[in-house]
C-alpha cells in the first residue's frame, strides 16, 4: 500500500460484513505493517462477481478489477464482464468501470501506470477493442485516475486461446504484458503452451512482442519492473530454460534487460564468390536515439569493390535459406532497406567494408522508436558469385531514447 501495509482481496458467499448480494460477492481489504485491520468493503450484484487482481495506485490507495455477472459499474454487455475500480487510502470507492462483449470478459492484471493511472489486462471470448480471433483472446488497456478510457488493444494470435497473466509498468510510462498463448502459428512451438510478452509505449503502440520458451509446455504467470527500465518474468515449465527439469513442472525466473546494448547476433551469413570471405555482421556503440549517428551496423570484411545496403525490420527474426551459398534470411517481412554505398576495397579481394548508422535506419522507416527491437542484415552485391550477392548474418537490438 506504499505505506508499510497491504492491500488483499477475493470473493466470498459469507465474510459476514454485510450480506451477499448474489451468489459471490467481490471484497477488499487493508492492513496496517502489524497486520491489523483498517478496513474491509464487500462489493457485488445479484449474480456471481470476483476480484482477481489489485494494484497500489501511488497515491495511497488501490486499483482493483477482477469478474461480475451482473451490473457492478456499468449495464452488463452480457455474460460475465471484466470490471476496474478504485478506492482512496480510507477505502472509499471512487469509480467503477465495466467492459464486456455479448461473451465473457475478466480481469486479471492490474498496474499502476507512474502517473496516477493504471494499466489493465485480462481475457475476451468476443470483440473488446478490437477484431476477435478465436477461442480466448488477450486485451490490455490504460485508464486515468478519473477513470476516463485511454486506449485499449485486443490481442488474437490466431488460433486459440490467448489471456493476460501480468503487467509491470516501464520506466518510460509504458507497460510490459504478460500472457500465455496455445496454438500461436507465429510461435516456434505452436502446438504447445507458450509465454508471450509486449511492450507497449504510453500512448497504447505496440512496441514489440517475443515468445520465449522451451520445446515443451511453458507458462508466464507474473511480471514486475527490475528498477532499470526491464522486467523480471516468472511461471512454470515442462522443459528446460536454464538447467534440466526436476518434475512435471519446474519453476523459472528471468530478466529481461531493455537497455541500450551493441545487439546480439544470430542467423546464418551466406558464401562469397573469394573462399573463406564470409560477411559477419556486429553492432558498434550504443543504439541510442539520443544519438543515432554513434551507433552503426557493421559487417566484417567483403569483397571489394562492390555495393551493399542494410535491411532491416520489426517483426522478428527470420531464418529463411535464400541463395545457393548457405545463406539465410534473417529478418521477418516487411523489410525495410537503407540506401545502396560502396564497400571499398579491391576487386577480387576480400578487402571491403560496410556500414550504416542508426540515423540511416531512421531516415528509411519510421519503425526506428525507442524500445523497438529490430532485427537487421546486411546485403551486398558480389558478381562473381553464383548467386550474385551475399548475405550477412543478423543482428538483434533494441532502440533507446
Amino acid at each position: 500500500d506504499d505505506c508499510g501495509g497491504v492491500f488483499v482481496g477475493g470473493s466470498t458467499d459469507g465474510l459476514g460484513v454485510g450480506p451477499v448480494s448474489g451468489l459471490d460477492d467481490a471484497w477488499l481489504a487493508r492492513y496496517d505493517g502489524q497486520g491489523n485491520p483498517l478496513w474491509i468493503r464487500q462489493l457485488g450484484t445479484q449474480k456471481g462477481d470476483s476480484l482477481q487482481a489489485a494494484a497500489a495506485d501511488g497515491r495511497g490507495g488501490v486499483y482493483v478489477g477482477g469478474r461480475t455477472g451482473g451490473s457492478l459499474g456499468g449495464p452488463s454487455a452480457g455474460g460475465d464482464d471484466a470490471w476496474l475500480a478504485r478506492f482512496d487510502a480510507r477505502g472509499q470507492w471512487i469509480w467503477t468501470r465495466q467492459l464486456g462483449s455479448l461473451t465473457e470478459e475478466d480481469v486479471r492484471a492490474v498496474a499502476a501506470d507512474g502517473t496516477g493511472g493504471v494499466y489493465v489486462g485480462g481475457m475476451t471470448n468476443g470483440n473488446l477493442g478490437g477484431f476477435y480471433a478465436v477461442g480466448t483472446d488477450a486485451w490490455v488497456a490504460r485508464f486515468d485516475e478519473a477513470g476516463s478510457p485511454l486506449w485499449l488493444h485486443q490481442l488474437g494470435f490466431g488460433n486459440s486461446l490467448e489471456t493476460v497473466w501480468a503487467l509491470a509498468a516501464d520506466s518510460d510510462g509504458g507497460v510490459y504484458v504478460v500472457g500465455s498463448t496455445f496454438g500461436d502459428l507465429s510461435a516456434p512451438y505452436g502446438h504447445l503452451f507458450q509465454p508471450w510478452i509486449a511492450r507497449f509505449e504510453a500512448a497504447g503502440h505496440l512496441l514489440w512482442l517475443r515468445f520465449p520458451g522451451t520445446t515443451e509446455d511453458d507458462q508466464a504467470h507474473a511480471a514486475a519492473p527490475d528498477g532499470s527500465g526491464g522486467v523480471i518474468l516468472g511461471g512454470a515449465t515442462k522443459g528446460s530454460f536454464a538447467g534440466p527439469l526436476v518434475g512435471g513442472f519446474d519453476a523459472w525466473a528471468a530478466r529481461l534487460d531493455t537497455s541500450c546494448s551493441s545487439g546480439e547476433t544470430y542467423c546464418v551469413a551466406s558464401g562469397t564468390s573469394i573462399p573463406g570471405c564470409r560477411a559477419s555482421i556486429s553492432g558498434v556503440g550504443s543504439p541510442s536515439l539520443g544519438d543515432p549517428s554513434g551507433f552503426s551496423i557493421a559487417s566484417g570484411p567483403v569483397p571489394g569493390a562492390t555495393t551493399g545496403l542494410c535491411l532491416f525490420g520489426d517483426q522478428g527474426a527470420a531464418s529463411v535459406p535464400l541463395g545457393t551459398l548457405g545463406g539465410m534470411l534473417c529478418v521477418q517481412p516487411p523489410q525495410r532497406l537503407t540506401r545502396l554505398r560502396p564497400s571499398g576495397g579491391t576487386p577480387g579481394a576480400c578487402d571491403g567494408e560496410l556500414s550504416f548508422t542508426l540515423q540511416e535506419l531512421a531516415d528509411a522507416a519510421p519503425i526506428v522508436v525507442p524500445g523497438a527491437v529490430l532485427h537487421s542484415q546486411i546485403w551486398a552485391r558480389d558478381a562473381a558469385s553464383p548467386d550474385g550477392f551475399l548475405l550477412s548474418d543478423g543482428l538483434e537490438f533494441t532502440v533507446c531514447p
